[in-house]
């Protein structure tokens, strides 16, 4: 009888540190898994805080882009502007210089005449 209730008593004492065994490692591996949570979520908020970052450097190098391409566009379309005026301009030029060429012939051949005429008499 002696021997069984010091048996029962010993199992209750192993099953007991058992159960302060489990707890200790059980709060061990909360604590644990808390601190890697935490250091996950303060990895990922790193993590997103950097990526919103580039996200927002993308978008301004986009939007600087643009409007580069907008100012190269406007300045394109001014000098094509200029480009057809001067042609419209040098082809007045020409019409001109050829109908004054025109005039002066036509001024030569009568004062060809009137001297033909002038000689003649």
């Amino acid at each position: 009888q002696r021997i069984k209730v010091d048996h029962n008593e010993q199992v209750q004492a192993t099953a007991s540190k058992h159960k302060e065994d489990i707890q200790e490692i059980s709060s061990k591996h909360s604590k644990e898994k808390e601190c890697i949570v935490k250091s996950n979520k303060k990895e990922l908020q790193v993590l997103t805080s950097k990526h919103d970052e580039e996200k927002s450097s993308l978008r301004k190098d986009t939007q600087d882009a643009a409007t580069e391409l907008n100012r190269l566009k406007d300045k394109l379309q001014r000098q094509s502007q200029e480009l057809e005026k001067e042609r419209k301009e040098r082809r007045q030029d020409e019409e001109d210089h050829e109908a004054e060429i025109q005039w002066l012939m036509s001024e030569n051949k009568k004062m060809k005449k009137d001297e033909e005429s002038i000689r003649a008499q």
